[in-house]
């Protein structure tokens, strides 16, 4: 029998094939493996980042005022009960003399204590004045403006009616407060002065002069005479 030949030149088998193969499949593994922490990792940093974001969107929802919320509704003042009832009547009346009728205070408490006004008691009247709230100067400029502007006052004129004890009885110093802030024109009360003289009274123009300048007349300067008589 005849042994077959082997040819000497078939390459040999290479060994190691399938350690190449195991190789490969566990360098595969090692990198899913990688890949899948990392995306652990990636998730777990997300999640992170969502809790810190949620804590700080609670923290700033806690620490910002409730806009909405209503205010307390303020407590009204009680009564003073301790005042008896004339007081608090003249008290009012008085408001009303001083702030609407611009009275001084001494023409207050007369009209408070009046029979033909208030006829409050003296203590009840007294309590008005002592507590209202008014401004003396303020009431004694609006009577001089109201005297100036409808009854053509001179300017001593006025004064002596606000200090009059017969007239509006401010203080002397109210009156020259007056006196100093009002607005007038002299010149043009004392025309109107004249030409009331003249047209119902028939007055000549010396007496019409004499009237104007007199103290116990209209008690205007002869400079504002002067200029009425030579504007008739």
């Amino acid at each position: 029998m005849t042994t077959p030949s082997i040819p000497h030149n078939a390459a040999p088998k290479k060994k190691g094939g399938c350690m190449k193969w195991g190789a490969g499949i566990v360098g595969a593994i090692v990198t899913i493996s990688i890949f899948s922490n990392l995306g652990d990792d990636s998730d777990d940093t997300t999640t992170a980042s969502m809790d810190r974001d949620a804590t700080t969107s609670v923290t700033w929802a806690a620490e910002e005022p409730d806009s909405a919320a209503p205010e307390a509704a303020p407590v009204a003042a009680e009564p003073d009960n301790s005042v008896p009832t004339e007081y608090r009547s003249a008290l009012r009346q008085a408001d009303t003399y001083a702030n609407s009728m611009h009275m001084s205070r001494q023409g207050l408490y007369d009209q408070l204590t009046s029979q033909y006004g208030g006829q409050f008691t003296a203590e009840a009247a007294q309590y008005a004045v002592d507590n209202v709230t008014a401004d003396w100067n303020a009431n004694a400029l609006e009577k001089a403006e109201s005297y100036s502007d409808s009854m053509h006052m001179s300017k001593l004129g006025v004064y002596d009616q606000l200090i009059s004890e017969y007239g509006e009885q401010f203080t002397p110093e109210q009156a020259q407060y007056a006196i100093d802030t009002i607005e007038a024109d002299w010149n043009a009360n004392a025309l109107e002065k004249a030409r009331s003289y003249q047209e119902n009274m028939n007055m000549s123009p010396g007496a019409i002069y004499d009237q104007l300048i007199s103290s116990y007349g209209e008690q205007f300067t002869a400079a504002e005479a002067d200029f009425a008589i030579a504007n008739l």
